[in-house]
């Protein structure tokens, strides 16, 4: 593995973000920050489609952030 990553850093850059973000996708609180925390870490990586991404999250935040913190039931309820 260390072979890989030394030969394709950009890759290993790009799948260690990607691991990370995966990781915002369970609701949880604390999460709009930590998306602040990555959305500078994607951006500092020099990764142009990353780059991309991160311009999409911010253009509505308080909508993306509700994604990854809010809890939310997705049950189907009992009709009364």
């Amino acid at each position: 593995m260390e072979k890989i990553a030394a030969a394709c850093p950009e890759m290993t850059a790009l799948a260690d973000l990607i691991r990370d973000f995966a990781a915002l996708l369970k609701p949880a609180e604390g999460n709009d920050t930590k998306l602040t925390d990555w959305i500078t870490a994607a951006r500092s990586a020099a990764l142009p489609h990353l780059r991309s991404l991160t311009n999409g999250l911010e253009i509505d935040r308080p909508a993306v952030n509700a994604g990854p913190t809010l809890l939310c039931d997705v049950r189907p309820h009992a009709q009364k």
